[in-house]
């Protein structure tokens, strides 16, 4: 059964059901000893779409009309009905066929409207109840302009009644003056309260009266008071605000600085305070007609309660370089005891030490906090991670060939379009030259975390065409998440096209953080040794960027949101000449790159230069 629910069925004689318009085929086999035989028949169901009743009056109309006016109804319906039953209560004709028909309503009063539409294989109804309004030709109607007003303000009312009467009585419930003959007065109302409006018209013989219950509200100012049960409570405790305004407020705004909630609308709320402090408690309050505010500074103190905590400047570092340990602990301690595991101190009572790890390992950190009145402690099992310093990965690129040659193996390079070519010191088959368009090399396996305590990258280039961003290395995850702090990320070392070297850890969302050299420092058919640098920090401070041996980046590369325990490497293998964005490799390097080396710590400006022949 195309289009049917079920499409299939072996029943002999089934039910389908069709839930989408349309044209449909049918197909039938049956099967008795062996034999079958099929009939199919084409276009063979016909689903219409479910009729929609809906109407509307006239453009040029209202519901609202004189008698013996007349009106005029739209049809709006949707589904294509062919078919039209109006129903008119109150109207000439009652009833109609036609698909917008014009009707005249002799007699006064609210009156019901009923369409029913159809075609040969659905039907709809709308019921419009009270939907036309008849009003006799002379009637007595008014308006003010506000039914909210503040105690001693005014009111102004308007006249609307119709068949054009000579004179007019108002009575004003609460008013001053409590009554008048003027068309449209104006009157003051002094006191609170719900008060009724009335008019009487009169014509000659004729006299017609409006009366309207509790139209005017009238409100007295309010103004905000409130009190706490008390004043004084231990972080993350509760305290109960009242709410004491005047004016019977009708809606409270309250701001609690510091709390939780930290904003509410309820009448007499209650919060909790999660950090120690002097918090500021505000509230406004409203009612139909006014509005006031209450706040009262350093309102509520929370008192301290000691928490040990802390916040290393990295997680992860190389063999012989250190860590600065910062308290990070709440409830203002005043005694700090640090043990580092495998760390030189092991031991320290500074209360922000500096520990160095000279040999790679997992290891535990613990502190304990206290004041003269309380104590705490955290330990933090395997939270620091020493790594053996190395170099990652090596390629020498000669002989058209790109295989790793680094301390820890296994990211061999295939070559995809790059040729081999001379070197910067003319020796044959040394280099690799790429076109600017497709040419790239691809690792053989993804190099995850081995840069979490930091990395440099290194290589001697030639550009050719500086039309674009050129990559030099990069595993840029193309597919990750913009600004989720859980999201892997990827590094890119590359030329821009205003000739900037940049080295950057970026997610497809362009968040990044990094450094930049200046415009120009990389010029087309030049030979440089390029270097860039991180030092394990989640700035653009720990990033650093060396030409031919002299520390070129002069200005921060960050946009968005990079965060994370360390910066991990994207899911994408890394590549040399190309990075690989959303939408496919979108920077190919164009001219020559040689000697590409990526470590695990960032070298330092002597190493730089010794790699760069200084």
């Amino acid at each position: 059964f195309e289009g049917g629910t079920p499409a299939t069925s072996t029943e002999q004689n089934p039910i389908i059901t069709y839930d989408i318009p349309g044209t449909y085929s049918v197909s039938l086999t049956i099967m008795k000893e062996g034999e079958e035989i099929t009939l199919e028949k084409e276009n063979y169901i016909e689903v219409a779409e479910k009729i929609k009743t809906a109407f509307t009056v006239n453009a040029n109309s209202s519901p609202t009309i004189i008698e013996g006016s007349t009106i005029t109804f739209n049809d709006e319906s949707t589904g294509n009905p062919t078919n039209w039953q109006w129903f008119f209560e109150g109207g000439t004709p009652a009833t109609s066929t036609e698909q917008n028909p014009t009707i005249t309503y002799a007699t006064p009063g609210i009156y019901n409207v009923q369409l029913k539409s159809s075609n040969d294989v659905h039907a709809d109804s709308l019921l419009k109840e009270d939907f036309i309004t008849v009003r006799s030709a002379f009637e007595a109607q008014f308006e003010a302009d506000t039914t909210f007003v503040l105690e001693g303000r005014e009111v102004k009312f308007t006249d609307n009644s119709t068949g054009e009467p000579t004179s007019w009585d108002w009575t004003f419930e609460g008013g001053t003056p409590e009554s008048s003959t003027e068309q449209n007065p104006t009157v003051t109302y002094a006191t609170a309260g719900n008060y009724n409006v009335s008019l009487k018209i009169t014509k000659g013989n004729e006299q017609k009266t409006e009366e309207k219950t509790n139209y005017i509200n009238v409100f007295q100012q309010v103004a905000a008071q409130f009190e706490a049960d008390t004043t004084r409570i231990v972080e993350r405790e509760f305290m109960s605000f009242e709410d004491n305004s005047i004016g019977e407020p009708t809606s409270w705004e309250w701001n609690f600085e510091g709390g939780d909630p930290e904003t509410s609308t309820e009448q007499n709320p209650m919060v909790s305070y999660q950090s120690p402090g002097t918090y500021n408690v505000r509230l406004i309050v409203r009612n139909r007609v006014s509005s006031d505010t209450l706040e009262k500074a350093g309102y509520v103190t929370i008192l301290d309660k000691v928490v040990a905590s802390f916040l290393p400047t990295n997680t992860s570092v190389t063999e012989n370089n250190a860590i600065t340990f910062n308290d990070n602990s709440a409830g203002e301690p005043t005694s700090w005891e640090w043990t580092f595991e495998g760390g030189n101190p092991a031991t320290s009572t500074e209360q922000n030490p500096q520990v160095t790890y000279a040999t790679s390992g997992i290891y535990d950190v613990t502190l304990r906090v206290s004041n003269e009145f309380q104590s705490d402690i955290i330990q933090r099992n395997e939270y620091i991670s020493v790594l053996e310093k190395s170099l990652v990965a090596s390629y020498t690129l000669d002989n058209g060939s790109a295989i790793d040659e680094g301390d820890i193996g296994g990211f061999n390079g295939a070559l995809n379009g790059p040729t081999a070519v001379p070197d910067r010191n003319a020796v044959a088959n040394s280099a690799l030259s790429f076109d600017g368009v497709n040419d790239r090399v691809e690792t053989s396996n993804l190099i995850d975390d081995n840069l979490k305590a930091g990395a440099s990258f290194a290589a001697w280039i030639y550009v050719s065409n500086l039309s674009s961003s050129r990559t030099i290395i990069s595993n840029y995850n193309g597919t990750g998440a913009p600004g989720d702090c859980n999201e892997r990320i990827g590094f890119n070392f590359r030329v821009l096209n205003d000739g900037k070297l940049n080295v950057a850890y970026i997610t497809d969302g362009n968040d990044r953080v990094g450094r930049l050299s200046s415009v120009g420092d990389i010029s087309i058919n030049t030979w440089y040794h390029v270097v860039g640098t991180w030092d394990g920090n989640f700035s653009s401070s720990g990033f650093k960027l060396y030409i031919d041996g002299v520390q070129k980046d002069i200005a921060d590369d960050k946009i968005g949101n990079i965060c994370g325990i360390y910066m991990r490497e994207s899911v994408q293998p890394f590549f040399i000449g190309d990075a690989l964005c959303s939408t496919g490799f979108c920077a190919p390097f164009s001219g020559v790159v040689d000697e590409v080396k990526i470590y695990n710590y960032p070298l330092t400006e002597n190493e730089i230069q010794t790699l760069s022949g200084l």
